[in-house]
């Protein structure tokens, strides 16, 4: 694989030339500071640009343009990365080597781009019929989250937890604030999100990257340079510990146990923490807590741990009968004390170093997968694949240690089984 990047007035483009695929993968990221934006108006807005355009009024109309173009695939999705919201747009693509129509390549980034520079509004305002349709689907979704209990007691939890901050704070937003859009409001986050975000593109495959380089700035045009520094972590703050308790209907207590850590140095974050994960638990009966959970007490079926670097906070959960709650709790006890101690045999740490390079491999043989890569890696300065396989294995029980011990218990929230709530 080989990376160049090209800087433009507008944007930057980051590629990666390689021969691995019969395909290519183009994305555009929008990247704005969370506190300038509304979450929820900008989810909808990517959901709107990516239904229907000014020359594809419908959804109907898009997807057949998308079938006429070898059956291109256009997607989209709206996250955030610490203070980072980032809008994104998609092409996957066939190589044009495997296509007899010459302009295909060109035909294929016209329509894409055309799509984000000229969306589906007319007088400053969103075509309703889309907006309406989008606005229902967007409604449908939002209470999906409460048809299964490990999903509700995260989402609940962190709403709890982490009320003042963007943690806690749902993308797709909350029935009022989505109810509140207009046709008129959305336009406006249209050229709000042209204007003030960061423009960063992503383009893999094999191709020569200075011929692409030069079609995608001629098919692109963003109009406003934007140059600032968006914080990748939040710093949510350590707070005296505390346990709430809800009731349900549901059919299994849900616990969720939070800790959040002090700030962490990178290489904590780039490859300690990757490897304290998966000793503590995700999912498999090798790691501690699927030991003391699940082989030694029998308590549950599924269970997880993960750092969420972003947002400065490490979370266990796990579905149990209510009768098992305290002995869950001291399985999460148990686990964190011993990484603390570094209570770990150094064939399980080389075991997991194993399964971590192994997953970094896979990543390296999937097209999204080095797409993701080189955006965390050039933007939110995540480490590249090179640095993953050579410091991983350098990780020490010693820093895992150190680790563990700037992770502090900070909120326990147990979904009680058995009681009906409201669901709606």
């Amino acid at each position: 694989m080989k990376e160049k990047s090209y800087e433009y007035d507008g944007f930057v483009l980051h590629t990666i030339a390689t021969d691995q695929f019969k395909n290519g993968y183009l994305e555009v990221n929008f990247r704005q500071d969370i506190s300038e934006c509304t979450p929820s108006k900008r989810n909808m807005l990517g959901v709107l640009m990516k239904y229907s355009t000014s020359s594809c009024k419908t959804n109907r109309e898009l997807k057949i343009a998308c079938e006429n173009l070898y059956d291109i695939s256009f997607s989209q999705g709206t996250s955030r990365v610490g203070y980072n919201l980032i809008t994104s747009f998609s092409l996957d693509f066939l190589h044009p080597k495997y296509v007899s129509e010459k302009s295909y390549i060109k035909k294929a980034f016209h329509f894409f781009f055309d799509a984000l520079e000229h969306p589906n509004i007319e007088n400053g305002k969103w075509d309703e019929q889309s907006f309406d349709i989008i606005k229902e689907l967007i409604l449908s979704n939002i209470d999906l989250y409460k048809e299964r209990p490990t999903s509700y007691a995260m989402v609940e939890s962190k709403k709890r937890l982490f009320q003042d901050s963007c943690t806690g704070q749902r993308i797709i937003g909350t029935k009022e604030t989505v109810e509140a859009l207009t046709p008129e409001s959305v336009a406006q986050d249209y050229q709000e999100m042209f204007e003030k975000s960061i423009c960063e593109i992503i383009l893999v495959g094999d191709f020569d990257m200075d011929e692409m380089a030069k079609l995608i700035n001629q098919c692109f045009y963003k109009p406003c340079i934007v140059e600032k520094t968006i914080e990748s972590v939040v710093p949510n703050k350590i707070i005296p510990y505390k346990e709430e308790e809800q009731s349900s209907s549901y059919t299994q207590t849900q616990i969720v146990q939070y800790y959040i850590s002090e700030p962490l140095t990178k290489r904590e974050r780039d490859y300690v923490a990757p490897v304290f994960q998966q000793i503590t638990g995700l999912g498999s009966l090798s790691d501690k807590l699927g030991y003391y959970l699940r082989m030694k007490n029998s308590l549950c079926y599924s269970y997880y741990s993960t750092f969420a670097m972003g947002d400065s906070y490490f979370v266990i959960s796990t579905g149990i009968k209510e009768e098992n709650k305290e002995k869950a709790l001291k399985c999460f006890h148990q686990v964190m004390e011993e990484m603390k101690k570094g209570i770990i045999s150094k064939e399980d740490l080389e075991t997991k170093k194993t399964k971590i390079l192994t997953n970094v491999k896979m990543a390296m043989d999937n097209i999204y997968g080095i797409a993701e890569n080189c955006y965390n890696h050039h933007v939110l300065d995540h480490p590249s694949f090179e640095n993953t396989l050579k410091e991983i294995p350098t990780v020490t029980i010693k820093e895992l240690k150190s680790l563990a011990m700037k992770l502090h218990k900070s909120y326990t929230f147990i979904l009680k089984e058995g009681e009906a709530h409201e669901r709606d």
